[in-house]
């Protein structure tokens, strides 16, 4: 019966992804027969919810927007009510597939509140945090930039440009480190900083 089930989740999280991709009636198609391979393999309805419920869970938490998250939740209980379909028609166990049905709904609304109130408190926390860096960043006393991995300046502060004179659209993304560097001096600073293989041309500019 594990292999079964296993079968059927890896099955059944690929098919709601395709749901929620724009799949639609493809997608639904898919639930149906999963539904009916669970009748046939004498899957419970429970062992049906559960399985739902954690890939729906695994996809809720591969997104970071609320709104997602609230869409694709009320999305997959579409879905999963297609995939009972043939326990309905069957007629084994109408009464719990609803019963399970809004208890799964409901615990599904619960985690995403949750979820909701989570990523609220990080895009906070994060807003907050870059406020602060920016405020360090842009106040700091000496020339402070920042590089992308080959040397290219990407960002300074004001005091890198009162010392060095440079305009900001001479720099951000065109001006490499060593070239503030005297030649003599490159070597030895390009080792340092383990910077190897940046090119002649951008040591140059």
């Amino acid at each position: 019966m594990n292999a079964i089930l296993d079968e059927l989740a890896e099955r059944y999280l690929l098919a709601l992804r395709d749901y929620f991709a724009g799949a639609g009636e493809a997608a639904l198609a898919q639930a149906y027969e999963l539904g009916r391979k669970a009748l046939a393999s004498e899957v419970g309805l429970l062992e049906m919810a559960a399985l739902h419920q954690e890939s729906l869970m695994t996809i809720l938490f591969e997104k970071i927007e609320a709104k997602e998250s609230g869409r694709l939740a009320k999305e997959g209980a579409d879905f999963f009510t297609e995939a009972l379909a043939p326990f309905e028609m069957s007629k084994r166990g109408l009464q719990d597939a609803t019963v399970s049905l809004k208890s799964l709904n409901e615990e599904l609304k619960r985690q995403v509140a949750e979820r909701t109130k989570e990523l609220r408190q990080r895009e906070k926390a994060l807003r907050v945090s870059e406020k602060r860096y920016r405020s360090l960043f842009e106040h700091a006393g000496s020339p402070v930039i920042v590089l992308d991995p080959d040397g290219t300046i990407t960002q300074a502060n004001e005091r890198f440009f009162d010392v060095t004179g440079y305009m900001p659209q001479e720099v951000a993304g065109k001006m490499k480190l060593f070239s503030l560097i005297a030649p003599k001096e490159r070597e030895r600073a390009k080792r340092q900083c383990g910077l190897d293989g940046y090119s002649k041309r951008g040591d140059e500019a």
